[in-house]
């Protein structure tokens, strides 16, 4: 994935410190391998994800979801935090404080806020247009089948009518780049009892693919995804070598801390190590 800011080669002016909790195993394998997995958009841990934005009709819901399933055949999810110090996302995301916590400089044009909601939006400017084209390719559809000299005739129009229609949509939900911005809208929107996440998202596309699994690869000169601290949880039993060894000569600049508890609040804090 190259990204825009990578373009512009401002990344230094262009970018956000935001944190990944990885539990101990797999936190250790990223950090030799230099690569984070990427989750898939089916495999996301609350129901409610995309469905931000619905329609009463079926037909349009079904139109929805198709540019939702086409999006997701390309594109993977990269979940970040604003904070580390939280003690509920050490217990939920790194193993109950047994795991790390990776922060990174990402690149602004490339990460998007999640933006939190009490309830769907079905009034969307998007799905009015959807609904207007979907009534179009009806009235288009009735028109080509009311043509008809046989029933077999009949069958034969609506089959072709349909794969039209099917095929209209596929390439609309491809290229639309409107279309992209309300997909990336919709899995960028949750219910609002997540907001304690304070979470940003990136979209990165499906091509590193390693175990079944695909990766997003860091590198220490990466201009668009750059490690720069790695925190080690409360309850690790990790050592300052252990994840020296891990990040090697070239990450030498990465600070490493470990997390303690905070005296005076419910809050994390840390000391650093190297």
């Amino acid at each position: 994935v190259i990204f825009q800011c990578l373009k512009r080669g401002t990344r230094a002016m262009d970018t956000i410190k935001l944190y990944k909790f990885v539990n101990l195993r797999y936190g250790l394998w990223d950090l030799c391998e230099r690569k984070i997995k990427i989750s898939s958009l089916e495999d996301l841990n609350d129901p409610f994800e995309l469905t931000a934005i619905r329609s009463c009709s079926p037909e349009i819901q079904n139109i929805l979801e198709n540019e939702r399933k086409i999006f997701s055949e390309k594109h993977g999810l990269l979940c970040f935090c604003e904070d580390w110090r939280s003690p509920v996302l050490w217990a939920h995301y790194a193993e109950y404080h047994q795991g790390l916590c990776f922060g990174f400089e990402i690149c602004k044009d490339y990460e998007i806020k999640v933006k939190y909601v009490k309830k769907p939006d079905y009034d969307n400017p998007h799905l009015k247009k959807l609904i207007a084209n979907s009534y179009e390719q009806k009235k288009n559809k009735l028109e080509y089948i009311s043509k008809s000299k046989s029933y077999e005739d009949f069958k034969h129009r609506d089959r072709e009518a349909n794969a039209k229609i099917q095929a209209e949509n596929r390439k609309s939900a491809d290229s639309d780049k409107e279309g992209h911005r309300l997909m990336k809208r919709i899995m960028s929107t949750k219910y609002s009892d997540w907001k304690y996440e304070k979470e940003h998202r990136l979209f990165p596309e499906l091509n590193v693919k390693t175990i079944d699994q695909y990766f997003y690869e860091f590198t220490s000169d990466t201009n668009n995804l750059k490690l720069i601290e790695v925190i080690i949880g409360l309850n690790s039993s990790l050592s300052l070598n252990a994840v020296k060894n891990a990040l090697g000569d070239s990450f030498e600049y990465v600070k490493i801390f470990k997390s303690e508890m905070h005296e005076k609040k419910f809050e994390m804090k840390r000391t650093q190590l190297n």
